[in-house]
């Protein structure tokens, strides 16, 4: 039984330490290479003989055979009838419910998986059920309201995992899941991004989790809703480097070069307007397009007053441009990429220069289109540097959005009606 412990815990070292004997370019041989361990790993458990055994000593012989089976990413249905028995046979054996639990989920039995990782931690508090639940939380609740329930408690659950174990970069990289998650449901606090991101570099510091393809998967997802464009491209390739046959990785750095392109060439050329219409659009602009604005007050989302000054485009810095205010004409419409709910515009002022304003939360349906006037108090600009894998350097000036309601559309404040929630697009490969 020694032995047969051991080969079934170097059969998971293999797996998830195969980046640590192995060179990234022999990444497209991982799934191959484990199923051929897997496979010896099994005669040897053959070997072994089932009578005579006492009923613990024969449950944990079934636990071993079908975590063994268990190791690969696919549903393994001699892996479900082996830890079945096990757990029949011993009900206090927590590795083998762990284990039929991921097997469950891996069928798409939901509910059978968390039952089976509640099960385990009836017999002791686990860092495996606990992070193993945060994350069928997150998939569970009926209505908006038990949803936002669950995933405050997927929070906690993770949460519970780390102090469990605080140099487990896995689940560090769970309760990252979940702040994103919660990030995404509960209106988008600056505060649980944050606490998201920290939670992923602590992650990063365990190798076992360092060289997991969904971790960069999932920060590239959060820098890409931060516009750090260029870490969100690093991130879903090095995705792409752990994991070849995976191709949402790669098909996000392909939508995502080929948005970062168009919106550098709707920046240089103005959104691409016959000139005499751009000309007309620019002669278009005036103080009424202020709207409420002019003249008059902006009531920052903390409840502070501030007088607005007009500027032109030229005059903004990077960071927030605090008491001024920016208008200009629509010159082109984007259609953003990824899984975050935005609308991209070029907009230029009447001196002619052209910025990006990207604007969070609002639908194709209710955005502006081009001719519309746009006012932007203290606005949010950067510069964009980035290099794409195919395309090279590109650079553009951008205003970011976050809040539409303080948007002025042809001479109009943004209504709440306008606005929509974004669509999560996280993964874990084990959800």
């Amino acid at each position: 039984m020694e032995a047969a412990e051991e080969a079934v815990r170097e059969l998971y070292d293999f797996r998830d330490r195969y980046f640590e004997r192995h060179d990234i370019s022999r990444a497209s041989e991982k799934a191959k290479c484990v199923d051929e361990r897997m496979t010896a790993t099994l005669q040897k458990l053959d070997e072994l003989p089932d009578e005579d055994l006492d009923v613990k000593t024969k449950a944990r012989l079934m636990f071993l055979r079908g975590h063994a089976n268990n190791v690969v990413p696919d549903f393994n249905e001699k892996g479900e009838q082996f830890l079945s028995r096990a757990v029949k046979l011993d009900p206090t054996l927590t590795e083998a419910w762990n284990s039929l639990g991921e097997c469950y989920w891996k069928q798409g039995n939901v509910k059978g998986a968390f039952d089976c990782f509640n099960g385990a931690l009836r017999q002791v508090q686990n860092k495996v059920s606990l992070r193993n639940v945060s994350m069928i939380l997150r998939q569970t609740g009926e209505g908006a309201a038990e949803r936002f329930k669950n995933f405050k408690l997927s929070v906690e659950k993770a949460k519970e995992a780390v102090s469990m174990d605080v140099s487990d970069g896995i689940s560090w990289y769970v309760l990252g899941n979940a702040y994103l998650s919660l990030f995404f449901i509960s209106g988008n606090s600056d505060s649980l991004l944050k606490q998201c991101m920290t939670a992923y570099a602590q992650a990063e510091k365990d190798l076992l989790a360092a060289n997991n393809p969904d971790l960069h998967y999932n920060r590239a997802v959060a820098y890409q809703y931060e516009e750090k464009f260029q870490l969100a491209l690093d991130g879903f390739m090095k995705a792409v480097a752990f994991d070849p046959n995976w191709t949402e990785p790669q098909e996000h750095v392909d939508r995502l070069e080929a948005y970062l392109v168009k919106v550098s060439g709707m920046a240089t050329n103005k959104g691409r307007l016959k000139p005499k219409k751009l000309v007309l659009l620019q002669q278009g602009i005036s103080e009424k397009d202020l709207g409420p604005y002019n003249g008059g007050q902006y009531v920052r989302p903390t409840g502070q007053t501030v007088d607005l000054r007009e500027v032109p485009l030229s005059e903004l810095r990077e960071g927030i441009n605090g008491e001024v205010i920016v208008v200009g004409k629509v010159v082109g419409v984007i259609t953003s990429t990824g899984n975050i709910t935005s609308q991209t515009l070029a907009v230029v002022d009447k001196v002619g220069s052209c910025v990006i304003v990207t604007i969070f939360h609002m639908s194709s349906s209710t955005a502006p289109l081009i001719g519309d006037s746009l006012a932007i108090p203290e606005p949010q600009y950067q510069i964009t540097n980035v290099h794409c894998p195919k395309q090279g350097h590109l650079s553009f000036p951008s205003i970011r959005v976050d809040n539409p309601l303080c948007l002025v559309v042809n001479k109009h404040r943004v209504s709440k009606e306008k606005l929509v929630p974004s669509v999560l697009d996280i993964v874990n490969k084990s959800e």
